[in-house]
């Protein structure tokens, strides 16, 4: 039987007050240097995304529908702040065996490509104790902003005590293996997207010239069923679900049917940590930056535009 590993990637920044002058404006600093139009971008995708999806969601965890949340810290506060109700859903969601909290740096940052690590190992703590106080767990398993990853990385994160890390399955380092075996990068368990099964959702999806539009569940569920290897690890936005794709495209139906044309195809939804006990296949050195960024998958995006 196949194993399915479905992640969801969540977060919104804080966007800044264009309008900002030096000595001007609100005492409070959040309202000082930052837009009010965070408060209505947030309500707006609780409304077409994060409430329905998650709905959606909990309504199959207990027939088998499997999956992993990683959200960042500064959403947290968003929706404590702002969207309560929508958050209860993930609490609930979170206190399910089939719910995987995963761990990230708390301002989705780019603090693991600064010089010495002090700032990113603050900021995971700080996302680690979060994620203890809002739901009740621990997580176990870490994903680095844009899944950006490097031999001084993994070895940090092992340092911290993850049993597993998340990274992009880069043509160039894999080159002949598939993404869908377990892998290492200095000792620490490093699972590879399997990018293409991910971008069929996420940049696909309502594409009319592709060849395999339209997508539905039992098709993917197909797809899935049909590849090899010890498990297939799809991580994508959880805005795809509504915000990027509205909900006339098809895409919450798709989120609904998952769950059953997985199982009817013999295809078991699993979390990271369920897979984390696979066999290593090889043990890679990452010696330059990769991530799932832009078909260059570097950090190029970030420290050379």
């Amino acid at each position: 039987m196949n194993r399915f590993c479905l992640g969801f990637e969540l977060h919104q920044p804080y966007r800044l007050n264009k309008t900002f002058r030096p000595g001007s404006g609100p005492a409070d600093h959040m309202d000082r240097y930052f837009d009010p139009v965070n408060k209505e971008i947030l309500l707006r995708i609780c409304d077409k995304c994060y409430h329905p999806a998650t709905s959606i969601i909990l309504d199959q965890l207990d027939n088998g529908f499997a999956c992993a949340f990683s959200m960042s810290g500064v959403l947290i506060e968003q929706m404590e702040k702002w969207a309560p109700d929508t958050l209860d859903l993930f609490v609930q969601a979170a206190s399910h065996r089939n719910v995987e909290m995963i761990c990230q740096t708390y301002y989705h940052s780019m603090a693991s490509l600064f010089w010495e690590m002090d700032e990113f190992r603050e900021q995971v703590s700080l996302h680690r104790q979060l994620i203890r106080d809002v739901f009740g767990v621990t997580p176990r398993v870490f994903e680095n902003t844009e899944f950006i990853l490097d031999n001084r990385i993994a070895n940090t994160v092992r340092e911290m005590g993850f049993s597993a890390c998340y990274s992009e399955g880069v043509d160039h380092l894999l080159r002949w293996r598939s993404p869908n075996y377990l892998y290492k990068c200095q000792g620490l368990p490093i699972i590879m997207r399997n990018f293409r099964l991910s971008d069929d959702i996420a940049f696909r999806f309502t594409c009319q010239d592709w060849e395999g539009w339209p997508l539905t569940a039992e098709k993917y569920a197909y797809w899935v069923s049909q590849t090899p290897g010890d498990f297939i690890p799809v991580f994508i936005d959880y805005e795809t679900l509504g915000e990027h794709y509205w909900a006339d495209s098809g895409i919450l139906e798709f989120l609904r049917y998952l769950g059953p044309e997985m199982h009817r195809a013999g295809v078991e939804m699993v979390n990271p940590s369920d897979i984390t006990s696979s066999q290593v296949r090889d043990e890679f050195s990452i010696p330059l930056p990769i991530s799932w960024a832009d078909e260059e998958k570097d950090s190029t995006a970030w420290i050379e535009n």
